[in-house]
């Protein structure tokens, strides 16, 4: 039985993830926090069928809503943080596996401990048919301010993000640009570092 108002709010936009949805869900249920809801955001166009795996989960710990229009990765990730369970720390998740049990925990922890820290977040090991590379990530503050000059260093399907850090300081995707030339994890780093 999970709480009314979980801690962490594991969001996780999809599109067409019938394929890989059912091991990124184990891999968050068999976390060794348990005090989470997880938000899938499923894109308008999706496949039923990625909604047909998600309902072979029988637990009341997600919550599935499916746009009906396009919103797109930026708008998704900002609807998922107004529809998070209230005092929520979100962390973003797209179609990815952890290996580790300890994840949530450990960035969980870390916030905790580290009250003015606005976010966290890790490198990450990708791979597929055609990839299979880790991303590594800098570490320091100032280093990792400097990485966004050139792109976005910040594994952004990695992050646990304060939840009123994002709204208080209205960090939401501008979409309004005719030509993007920022990813909207790249735009959003950029604005955390020049708002706190």
């Amino acid at each position: 039985m999970h709480q009314k108002n979980p801690l962490i709010t594991v969001l996780m936009p999809t599109f067409n993830s019938e394929n890989y949805i059912a091991e990124t869900l184990w891999s968050i249920f068999e976390q060794t926090c348990s005090d989470f809801e997880v938000l899938i955001i499923d894109e308008a166009g999706s496949s039923p069928e990625t909604a047909e795996v998600i309902s072979l989960f029988e637990d009341d710990r997600i919550r599935l809503v499916r746009n009906e229009t396009r919103l797109r990765v930026g708008r998704i990730i900002e609807r998922g943080y107004k529809d998070c369970k209230r005092k929520s720390i979100l962390q973003e998740l797209m179609q990815m596996i952890w290996l580790e049990k300890i994840v949530l925990s450990y960035k969980l922890i870390f916030l905790e401990k580290h009250r003015d820290y606005g976010l966290c977040g890790s490198r990450q090991h990708h791979f597929g048919v055609d990839n299979d590379f880790i991303h590594e990530v800098a570490v320091e503050h100032e280093d990792i301010k400097a990485a966004l000059i050139y792109g976005c260093e910040v594994c952004h399907s990695t992050i646990m993000i304060r939840k009123d850090l994002f709204l208080d300081n209205n960090l939401f995707y501008d979409n309004t640009k005719r030509r993007r030339i920022m990813s909207y994890g790249q735009e959003l780093y950029i604005n955390l570092n020049f708002t706190i």
